[in-house]
């Protein structure tokens, strides 16, 4: 579901798009699949921002986040190159929401969003 989500994304039914990741994030939940959850959430943020949707985009953004930080915290057990690794794979989901937040004037909120990567 979240790969048809991308190709409706890809191909600008961005409508398809948030539906199909909606579908793959209740499942994600369901399963308790925090990795499908943190990507459904990232996905459709960028289905929302491409429709110029920023608050929506935002929100899902934070949500991803959310999910993501809970998933460090319990990698913090890991070797760190494993949880540097991690990290990398999921870069672009802070540095997007911190991108919407400055376009927004929410600078501070932006520079806190950046600063849980460097933890």
């Amino acid at each position: 579901l979240g790969n048809l989500g991308l190709a409706y994304l890809s191909l600008g039914n961005y409508p398809k798009a948030i539906e199909f990741q909606k579908q793959s994030l209740a499942i994600a939940r369901e399963l308790k699949y925090r990795d499908g959850e943190q990507l459904a959430l990232h996905n459709m943020a960028s289905a929302f921002e491409k429709q110029k949707r920023l608050e929506s985009a935002i929100d899902y953004y934070q949500q991803a986040v959310v999910v993501i930080e809970s998933i460090r915290q319990e990698n913090r057990k890991l070797d760190p190159t494993i949880q540097a690794s991690y990290t990398k794979t999921v870069t672009d989901t802070y540095q997007n929401l911190a991108k919407l937040l400055i376009t927004q004037g929410r600078r501070e909120k932006a520079q806190k969003v950046l600063d849980l990567l460097k933890r």
